[in-house]
C-alpha cells in the first residue's frame, strides 16, 4: 500500500478504468443536461481565504468546473465552494452546495508529482 492510500495495482490499473467511468457517468448525466447552447444562471461561485485561493482564482479551474455544472438542469440553482478546509469534497442536501477543500486539491497535486516522477524514472 502507496503513503496516499492507493494499492499498486490500483494506480496501475487508474489508466485503464478511468475512461470506462467516465463514458459510464457521462451516459448517465447526459439525461440531465441542458440543449446545446443553455447554460443554467443559477450557479453560483464562491472562493474562500485559504492558501490556495489566489491560484484557484488565477488558474479559472473553479469557472471551468462552472461551465460543465451549467450544462445540467438545476432547478434550485447550487454554489460551487472552494475554501481552505480539511473535509475533503462533498455536496451538502440543505444549502445545495458543492463544497471542495484546499485539502482535496493538495492530494491531487502530491499524487500527479509522485505519478509524474515515477513516470521519468
Amino acid at each position: 500500500m502507496s503513503w496516499l492510500e492507493f494499492s499498486q495495482h490500483d494506480l496501475n490499473d487508474c489508466p485503464d478504468t478511468a475512461p470506462n467511468q467516465i463514458k459510464g457517468w457521462e451516459q448517465v448525466l447526459r439525461q440531465a443536461t441542458l440543449p446545446n447552447a443553455e447554460l443554467a444562471k443559477n450557479v453560483e461561485i464562491i472562493y474562500g481565504d485559504g492558501p490556495l485561493s489566489n491560484a484557484m482564482r488565477t488558474s479559472g479551474i473553479i469557472e471551468r468546473i462552472a461551465k460543465d455544472v451549467r450544462r445540467f438542469d438545476w432547478p434550485n440553482g447550487i454554489t460551487l465552494h472552494f475554501d481552505h478546509c480539511d473535509q475533503g469534497a462533498y455536496w451538502d442536501k440543505e444549502t445545495r452546495t458543492i463544497m471542495l477543500c484546499d485539502d482535496y486539491v493538495n492530494r491531487f497535486i502530491k499524487q500527479s508529482t509522485i505519478l509524474e516522477l515515477k513516470a521519468k524514472n
